[in-house]
C-alpha cells in the first residue's frame, strides 16, 4: 500500500486537523455499520457497501458462504470487538478483532472516503509472518516485470538462480499460474506463500521461475473487471502468454525449456496452453480438478457442511447427512444451468455459479482438462496432496490417473499428508489450517526439479 501511504502524506498538506478528525469519525461509523451487517447476517446491505465494480465480482452469496464457512470451522464467535481505524485518503484501513472458540482473528477492511469497501478479508490476529523454507536458495536473484498492457497490467517477479558460470547451460524456467480468486504472485493464503516457496526452492536447483499477480488481486483489476463479461482469457491468458514471451528474451533462460505450472484452476490454463503451443516444453499440474470448478465447489461445500465444527474425522462426518443448506441447493441449480448445452450469452448471470456471466462458462468449456490433456505430446507431471478437500485425490486425481497413467509422457505423484497448498498437516482437513504458517513440502520441490532436469 505504498501508493496509499503517499496519498495520505499528500492529504496532510490539504486537510486541517479538524477535517482529518471528522474523516476518521466518518470512517469509523461506516466500519461499525459493516460490523452490524455481519453480526445480523444482513448480506444484502454488506454487498451494497462494496465499491460498484467489486459488487459485480463478489456476490452476497459469496459473502454469506465465506462467513458461514469460517464460523462453522472456527466455532461460534464472541461479540465483535471495537474497530481500529487508520483513516487515510483516498483509502482507510480498519481492523476489527474477532474471537472464536478456536482462533483469534482480525477482519481487515480497506474502505474509500465515502465508505465503500475495496477489500474485506479475515486473517489471524496473531502475527505469523511468512518465513523462508530451509530449502530456499539464499543467493537467488529477483527481477521485477510488468505483464500485459493498459488496464490489464500486472506485476510479476522472475526469480533466477545464482549467477551461472560461463559455459554452463542456460536455466529452464517454470511459469507459475495461480488458482481461483484474487490471488497475488505468491499465491498468498494467510501466512503461507506457496508460490514464493516454489520459486526460491527451485532456484536452489538451478531452475528459474516467473510468478505474477492475478489481475483480480490488483486495485486496478478490482475496479475494472466485471464478473458479467470476464473470461478465462481476461483472467489468465494475456499474462501467461506475455510471461512466456518475456522470459524467452532473458539471456540466462533457455527459450526451449519453458514449463507451465498451474495450481488448481490454473491447471486448466497450463494444460490448454501446453496443448496449443508446442514450443512449451511441458506442464506441471498441482491439484488439478477433473470436472468444472463449480462441481468441485459443490463437493467442497458438502464436505464442510457435513463436517460441522471440523473436530470429527472424515469417516465420522460422512456418517451424518444433514439437510442441505439453501446455498448448496442454489449452487447445484446454478451448476446445472452452466452445464446445459443451450447455455448462451443471454443466460442471466444470477442463474450461474458464483455470479459469473455466461461468457466465462462458455469459454471455460474449451479448457476441459480431461479433453485438453489428450492433445499434449510433451511431458506432463501431475501432483496431488491426499489431504486436499478442495480438489481430491479420491475423485479428481483418481480420474486423471486412470485415464492418462499408461501414457509414456505422463508422470504422477501423490503426497500423503499434504493439503491443497501442498503444505503438510494432520487429521481431517479444514479451512482452519490455512491460518497457520507453513511452507510447501520439500519433497514437492525435489519431485519437480527431478522431473524438470530429467
Amino acid at each position: 500500500m505504498m501508493f496509499t501511504d503517499l496519498l495520505t502524506k499528500i492529504q496532510s498538506f490539504f486537510l486541517t486537523e479538524n477535517q482529518r478528525r471528522a474523516q476518521s469519525l466518518r470512517v469509523e461509523k461506516y466500519a461499525k455499520d459493516i460490523v452490524i451487517y455481519i453480526q445480523e447476517g444482513n448480506w444484502e446491505s454488506l454487498h451494497q457497501q462494496l465499491v460498484f465494480p467489486l459488487r459485480l465480482f463478489i456476490t452476497k452469496h459469496v459473502l454469506e458462504y465465506g462467513w458461514k464457512t469460517l464460523t462453522s470451522m472456527a466455532g461460534p464467535l464472541q461479540p465483535i470487538g471495537t474497530p481500529e481505524v487508520h483513516a487515510g485518503w483516498p483509502l482507510s484501513r480498519i481492523s476489527v478483532p474477532l474471537q472464536s472458540e478456536r482462533l483469534s482473528l482480525a477482519l481487515t477492511l480497506w474502505m474509500t472516503w465515502s465508505g465503500k469497501l475495496i477489500t474485506l478479508q479475515v486473517g489471524s490476529r496473531l502475527s505469523h509472518p511468512w518465513k523462508a523454507p530451509s530449502y530456499a536458495s539464499a543467493t537467488s536473484r529477483s527481477v521485477s516485470l510488468t505483464l500485459g498492457h493498459g488496464l490489464r497490467r500486472v506485476g510479476a517477479t522472475l526469480t533466477l538462480p545464482p549467477t551461472r558460470d560461463p559455459g554452463n547451460e542456460a536455466f529452464p524456467c517454470v511459469i507459475l499460474i495461480g488458482g481461483s480468486g484474487p490471488v497475488d504472485r505468491d499465491s498468498t493464503v494467510g501466512p503461507s506463500k506457496p508460490f514464493k516457496d516454489l520459486a526460491l526452492g527451485l532456484a536452489a536447483y538451478g531452475i528459474s521461475a516467473c510468478r505474477f499477480d492475478k489481475r483480480a488481486s490488483t486495485l486496478l483489476g478490482k475496479l475494472t473487471m466485471s464478473k458479467k463479461t470476464a473470461t478465462l482469457t481476461d483472467e489468465y491468458l494475456y499474462h501467461v502468454i506475455d510471461a512466456i514471451r518475456q522470459v524467452r528474451r532473458v539471456p540466462e533462460i533457455n527459450p526451449e525449456r519453458i514449463i507451465l505450472l498451474g495450481h488448481s484452476l490454473g491447471t486448466l490454463v497450463a494444460a490448454r496452453l501446453a496443448s496449443l503451443d508446442t514450443s512449451v516444453a511441458g506442464c506441471i499440474l498441482m491439484a488439478a480438478p477433473s470436472e468444472p470448478i463449480y462441481r468441485c465447489a459443490i463437493r467442497q461445500l458438502s464436505y464442510l457442511e457435513s463436517s460441522g465444527s471440523g473436530d470429527k474425522s472424515t469417516a465420522e462426518a460422512s456418517e451424518e447427512v444433514p439437510a442441505e443448506s439453501d446455498m448448496l441447493k442454489d449452487l447445484r441449480q446454478q451448476a446445472d444451468v452452466a452445464d446445459r448445452p443451450d447455455l448462451d450469452l443471454s443466460t442471466p448471470t444470477k442463474q450461474l455459479p458464483f455470479g459469473i456471466g455466461p461468457a466465462y462458462w462458455l469459454e471455460y468449456r474449451t479448457f476441459d482438462v480431461m479433453e485438453t490433456l489428450k492433445d499434449i505430446r510433451n511431458p506432463v507431471l501431475i501432483l496431488q496432496g491426499e489431504r486436499d478437500y478442495q480438489v481430491t485425490a479420491t475423485e479428481d486425481y483418481a480420474r486423471l490417473h486412470e485415464k492418462f497413467s499408461t501414457l509414456p509422457n505422463f508422470s504422477f505423484r501423490q503426497f500423503k499428508s499434504l493439503n491443497h497448498l501442498f503444505i503438510s498437516g494432520q487429521g481431517a482437513p479444514t479451512p482452519l489450517e490455512y491460518f497457520s504458517p507453513g511452507n510447501v513440502e520439500a519433497d514437492v520441490i525435489t519431485e519437480i526439479q527431478r522431473w524438470v532436469h530429467g
